[in-house]
C-alpha cells in the first residue's frame, strides 16, 4: 500500500471500521514508514485530547444569551421613550397649557378675590408642566391607567369649583367663626367639606378608571392620591393664598385626607369588581 493509501485510511483504523486484512496491511506500513507512523500518532494524540474535552455548561451559555437579550430590550425601550418624548412632548405641553387655560378659568372665575397677572401666569405655567407630565406618562404602559385617573379626578374637581368655590366657603367660614369664636363644631364641618370635595373625584375615576389586582388596592390608591394632590394643588393655592393659615387649614386638611379616603375606595371597588391577574 502507497503512503497515500494509508493515511487515506487511518482514520478508518482509529475507528475500527476497516477489515483485517486491511488492518494487517495498514499495521505492516506503518511499521515500516516512520512518516505515516508519526500522522498516525498525531491523529490518536489528537483524538484522545478530543474525548478529554468536555462542553461549556449550558447554563453559562443561557445566561450569556438572556443578558445579551436583556441589554437588547433595554436600549429599544430607552430608544421608545426618547422617541417618545421628542414626538409627543409638545403635544402634551399644548394640550396641557389648554387645560391649565381652562381650569384658570374656572377657579379664578369662581372665586371673589382678584389674583395678579403675574401670579395667574406662574400658576398657568406649573398647571401647564403638571398637566403635560401626566399627559406623556398616559402614554407609559405601567403609568397610563394612574395617570388617566388622576387627570380625570382633577378636571371634576376644577370643574367643582365654581359650584363649590372654597374662597366662598371659607369666607362663609370666617363669618361663623367670629360669630362662634373658633368653634370646634365648624371647624370640623370645614374638614368634611373639604374631604367630600376631594374624595368625590378621585373615588369616582379610581372607580372607572383603575384597574388591579384583588389585595393591590393600597399600592395603587396612594400613588394615585399624590398625583391628584399635584394636579389639585394650583386650584387650592389660587383659592387659598390670601386667607390666614387659620382659616385654610381645616380645609386643606379635609382635602388631603378626602383625597387619601376617596382614591382608596376607588381602586378597591375596582379591584373588586374588575380584577385583573397579580
Amino acid at each position: 500500500m502507497s503512503c497515500r493509501d494509508v493515511r487515506a485510511r487511518l482514520v478508518d483504523l482509529l475507528y475500527a471500521e476497516v477489515e483485517d486484512h486491511d488492518r494487517a496491511s495498514l499495521t505492516a506500513h506503518l511499521e515500516q514508514c516512520g512518516e505515516c507512523r508519526a500522522a498516525w500518532s498525531e491523529l490518536r494524540s489528537l483524538s484522545s485530547a478530543l474525548d478529554r474535552w468536555t462542553a461549556p455548561a449550558p447554563q453559562g451559555i443561557a445566561e450569556r444569551v438572556l443578558a445579551l437579550l436583556a441589554v437588547r430590550e433595554a436600549g429599544a425601550a430607552r430608544a421608545q421613550v426618547r422617541a417618545l418624548a421628542l414626538h409627543h412632548l409638545l403635544a402634551f405641553l399644548l394640550a396641557g397649557a389648554a387645560a391649565a387655560g381652562l381650569s384658570l378659568l374656572l377657579v379664578v372665575g369662581g372665586s371673589h378675590q382678584e389674583e395678579s397677572p403675574l401670579e395667574v401666569g406662574v400658576v398657568g405655567a406649573l398647571w401647564t408642566a403638571l398637566y403635560g407630565v401626566a399627559g406623556i406618562l398616559t402614554r407609559v404602559p405601567r403609568y397610563r391607567r394612574l395617570a388617566f385617573a388622576a387627570l380625570v379626578a382633577a378636571g371634576l374637581s376644577v370643574l367643582l369649583a365654581p359650584a363649590l368655590s372654597m374662597p366662598a366657603v371659607i369666607e362663609a367660614c370666617r363669618r361663623w367663626l367670629e360669630a362662634a369664636q373658633a368653634s370646634v363644631l365648624l371647624n370640623t364641618v370645614i374638614v368634611l367639606a373639604g374631604a367630600l370635595y376631594a374624595s368625590t373625584p378621585v373615588f369616582l375615576s379610581g372607580a372607572v378608571v383603575t384597574r388591579v389586582p384583588r389585595g393591590g388596592a393600597a399600592h395603587e390608591a396612594l400613588p394615585l392620591a399624590g398625583a391628584y394632590l399635584l394636579l389639585l394643588a394650583p386650584s387650592v393655592y389660587l383659592q387659598c393664598h390670601t386667607l390666614t393659615l387659620s382659616l385654610t387649614a381645616p380645609w386643606v386638611a379635609g382635602v388631603l385626607l378626602g383625597s387619601c379616603l376617596g382614591s382608596m375606595g376607588g381602586v378597591a371597588v375596582a379591584a373588586r369588581l374588575r380584577p385583573v391577574p397579580a
